[in-house]
């Protein structure tokens, strides 16, 4: 007997690879943050961003769940699935990117520690 009936299995798959794409995309957006800063202190600023994901992923799960459960009640076979939170979390997620798309770009900046270490970029 197969856990998931085909349709769910198609809709629990393609919910995960959107989930991973967005990980994939947030990541990126961090490390180009955390390489902007100071050499001395990137160390520091790569902690900062990490504590800062791991609070946010921590929490942010709290909350939908809570939302769920208020919503929805206590999860059962007889449950609705919890769609007032699954979109409220939908809408804060692209509220975010909305915002942060808004950001202006950063100028570039070069960094004479590194680019010293380069051959032909001295």
């Amino acid at each position: 007997m197969p856990l998931l009936k085909p349709p769910s299995a198609i809709v629990v798959g393609s919910a995960i690879a959107v989930a991973g794409f967005g990980i994939g995309l947030s990541s990126v957006a961090t490390t180009s943050l955390v390489t902007d800063v100071p050499e001395p202190s990137r160390a520091t600023a790569s902690g900062i961003v990490n504590t800062g994901a791991q609070l946010g992923t921590a929490i942010g799960t709290a909350l939908v769940l809570l939302l769920a459960a208020i919503t929805t009640g206590v999860p059962a076979i007889t449950t609705g699935a919890p769609v007032i939170a699954w979109a409220t979390a939908a809408i804060i997620a692209l509220t975010a990117a909305a915002a942060f798309a808004r950001l202006p770009p950063t100028a570039a900046r070069e960094d004479p520690v590194v680019t010293s270490q380069v051959p032909g970029l001295e």
